[in-house]
């Protein structure tokens, strides 16, 4: 029976071929995009799971709100993880980490590289995983100036060699070479390609030490541990042992403090919930975001659903031809069954060639695609390969046994007489399928308008300084006398405007400072972020002044400017010109300045409030660390000589650039991915939906041939029959605007949601998709309209 419901299978697609070629386009458009989304979104996902029992590994963060403004945080001090492992029994393991990405890697023969290395504790090895090669053993990173490093780096450095016992100066400190890893996997919130011993730059420092917000703090939960519970309990720490410190160091009641209104909490994030979970907090700020994730998945479901109801079309009005052969078999004794069986192999066969030619089209074109539109993983796992299987099984049953239960379930002398119409229930028909194809299509049209429109905000937003042709050198304070020399220096050059030291840049997380504002009556006192710079800073970034004076040769070396939100926050926003600020060190601050607001992170926060103080050369070990160059032009050659510069100061060591522009843009890489993404699924959506479109004009052209012909020889023109055959099809993508415009709203508003500043959700927008659909609609319809209207009447009547 079966290889009889097979042969006859092939032969009927093989006869029905048009509408068999419309289903494998629609079906190989609509799983090849599912593919390469798949890859995406399991990629997304795998972060972070490749750890050993991952699920009770927690990064340990702050969230703290001051006179109204919400902060999270990852940096923690050095001290907290050992009160955490001393008074907190149900933590099982503690690790401390200290990221510092593209450092400087200098070999003894005076080679230079760039690779990021984490600084940890011992423990860090017994929490992540990390596959050693060569040099494991159980005292591993426990002792000062050890390093580990990756086996890319080990044939990078030494090539020819064993790295084991090697030297290497990691930003002016040498390290010890005591093992080598495999290559950490890139799907993790961590990257690194060294891993050095934290004890390397914290010494003999106290280990309960709590100044100094520098290090992320992660715990491993023993199993069967609520985090829940234990996020509640962990809060003790604030009263307990944090309260007492900054009461002591501060001179700060942390309870009136918090009576105010502020607050401060200890809180958890499981690490496999960083990459997706983690963008709000600041030091995970280049995470993605599971809005993102969820945005894909949808826009690949509805791909799916548009090839789905094109399968579900053609069927119904193939089966329409076949009714005469359906009432023969009934009659010759065939059961609902066999009859069912029979429209179920033709939607496999035709769904399995679907599935072969867009696993050819993932295989050729993966490589390309990936490089820049999608990050990904080759999904082909057995997972996939059941879900296409099963998948198959699923499509073929719905939509070859649907339109077969039509068919079966009418009388057969009534099929017979080819007088039974399919349509019998108003939302059984074709046109009702088109609607559901052009719905999907117009929510990701609205998709990609909504998407496109906040990308281009976020890349032309008026940021408030000058983000083009700025330079930008990194790490000059590895002798930071040096990097005043070379400012010099370059300030001669001709091709260079302004050049500044500063120890920042904006699109980067700022370091903060306390600042209390003196003889302020309820001794107010708030750590916002700083820039610490030379007076020609102002030239480089172009930065407004609202009132005051920028900084100058004459102006003191105690005195800061503030920016308007600020000003805000102290409550000075009337008089802030000569208000003097102190910190608890005992330092005292002049205000000489006011700068307009301008977005220093990226455009996903709202402004925060912002210090710049001058006598770049006072700060601490963060100063100097940077040069901003504002360039005539970026040329080659100036870049060239800058170098030749660079080279004459600081000797052979490493030349680190990069442009402002550049990591403005890098903030936004998740969005414009999406910016990448959408437009193809929009496009593939109207491409399915328009052979669908195709495929059903063809056929109820065809089924009208006789009825045009009888119109036109009774005067009919061709515009009124263009009009009668168009009209429902457009009053179905009608209905598919109505309904579609307020689920894309909802899901593009919820979106939106991340981002401090966001494009407006104008009605020209949902308007604009809902033209776009209708006008690809009636062409896609007329085109056939027009065929079957001008054909001669004769040739459709000259039988009857």
């Amino acid at each position: 029976m079966f290889k009889s419901i097979l042969k006859y299978s092939f032969r009927s697609l093989l006869k029905n071929r048009v509408i068999s070629v419309f289903n494998i386009i629609g079906l190989t458009l609509a799983l090849s995009s599912l593919l390469f989304i798949f890859s995406h979104i399991k990629h997304e996902l795998s972060f972070d799971r490749f750890h050993d029992n991952y699920q009770q590994i927690y990064n340990v963060y702050f969230d703290e709100t001051d006179e109204g403004i919400r902060d999270r945080y990852i940096q923690t001090p050095y001290g907290l993880g050992t009160y955490l492992s001393e008074d907190y029994p149900d933590i099982e393991i503690m690790t401390r980490t200290y990221n510092i990405d593209e450092s400087i890697v200098r070999k003894a023969d005076g080679k230079e590289f760039k690779d990021d290395i984490v600084l940890v504790d011992p423990a860090f090895l017994n929490m992540f995983k990390v596959d050693f090669l060569n040099g494991f053993n159980s005292s591993l990173l426990q002792s000062p100036n050890e390093v580990c490093i990756s086996q890319k780096c080990a044939f990078k450095y030494f090539p020819n060699e064993d790295p084991l016992g090697k030297i290497l100066k990691i930003d002016g400190k040498e390290y010890e070479i005591k093992g080598i890893f495999k290559d950490y996997p890139e799907n993790s919130h961590l990257h690194f390609s060294l891993i050095g011993s934290l004890s390397t730059i914290t010494g003999n420092r106290d280990k309960y030490d709590l100044d100094g917000y520098m290090y992320s703090t992660y715990i491993k939960l023993i199993k069967g541990v609520d985090p829940h519970k234990f996020e509640q309990i962990v809060q003790s720490y604030i009263t307990n042992r944090l309260a007492p410190f900054v009461e002591k160091n501060y001179q700060l009641n942390i309870k009136e403090w918090m009576g105010r209104g502020n607050s401060i909490n200890l809180k958890l994030i499981p690490v496999s919930k960083i990459h997706l979970y983690g963008s709000h907090i600041a030091g995970f700020d280049n995470q993605s975001s599971i809005n993102d994730v969820i945005l894909i998945s949808m826009i690949s479901v509805l791909l799916l659903l548009i090839a789905c109801f094109n399968f579900i079309n053609f069927n119904i009005s193939a089966f329409r031809r076949r009714n005469i052969s359906v009432g023969i078999k009934k009659i010759c004794g065939s059961n609902k069954f066999g009859i069912s069986s029979q429209s179920f192999m033709e939607s496999f066969l035709i769904y399995s060639v679907s599935a072969i030619i867009a696993i050819i089209i993932y295989k050729v074109f993966y490589e390309r695609i990936s490089d820049g539109l999608i990050n990904g993983t080759n999904p082909f796992g057995y997972e996939i390969v059941l879900s296409l299987f099963f998948g198959g099984i699923l499509i073929a049953f719905l939509c070859g046994f649907l339109p077969s239960y039509l068919n079966i379930k009418k009388i057969p002398h009534t099929i017979l007489k080819n007088t039974v119409n399919i349509q019998e229930h108003r939302f059984s028909g074709n046109k009702m399928f088109v609607g559901l194809q052009f719905l999907v299509a117009i929510v990701i049209l609205n998709f990609f308008i909504v998407i496109n429109n906040q990308v281009r905000l976020i890349t032309t937003h008026d940021l408030g300084f000058d983000k083009e042709d700025v330079m930008i050198i990194h790490r000059t304070n590895r002798d930071r006398a040096k990097a005043f020399v070379l400012a010099d220096q370059l300030r001669k050059l001709p091709g260079i405007k302004a050049v500044s030291v500063t120890n920042a840049f904006p699109g980067t997380s700022l370091p903060t400072k306390d600042l209390e504002l003196k003889d302020s009556p309820d001794g107010f006192s708030y750590s916002p972020q700083y820039f610490n710079c030379d007076i020609e800073m102002n030239h480089v970034l172009n930065l407004k002044l609202v009132e005051g004076e920028f900084f100058s040769e004459k102006t003191p070396t105690n005195s800061i400017l503030l920016n308007e939100k600020a000003l805000k926050v102290y409550g000075i926003e009337d008089h802030p010109i000569g208000s003097v600020f102190t910190r608890s060190s005992g330092e005292t601050y002049k205000v000489v300045g006011v700068v307009k607001d301008f977005n220093f992170r990226s455009l996903h926060r709202s402004i925060e409030p912002l210090c710049i103080y001058t006598g770049i050369e006072r700060s601490n070990s963060l100063g100097a660390s940077t040069i901003l160059i504002k360039l005539i032009n970026t040329d080659n050659q100036t870049i060239e000589v800058i170098k030749r510069k660079w080279d004459e100061v600081y000797g052979d060591s490493y030349f680190d650039y990069s442009f402002l522009n550049d990591k403005i843009s890098g903030l936004y890489n998740k969005e414009l991915m999406l910016r990448k993404i959408i437009p193809v699924s929009a496009l593939v959506a109207f491409l399915i939906s328009i052979i669908g479109l195709l495929g059903i004009t063809y056929l109820k052209m065809d089924e009208k041939t006789k009825e045009i012909g009888i119109r036109k020889v009774n005067g009919a023109t061709i515009s009124e029959i263009l009009t009668i055959l168009n009209k429902d099809f457009v009053k179905w993508v009608i209905i598919a605007f109505v309904v579609a415009t307020p689920i894309a709203y909802y899901a593009m508003n919820k979106w939106l949601e991340s981002f401090a500043y966001k494009t407006n959700l104008s009605w020209w927008i949902f308007a604009l998709a809902g033209l776009l659909a209708l006008g690809i609609a009636l062409l896609t319809v007329s085109w056939q309209s027009w065929r079957a209207a001008t054909r001669n009447p004769v040739e459709s009547l000259r039988y009857e």
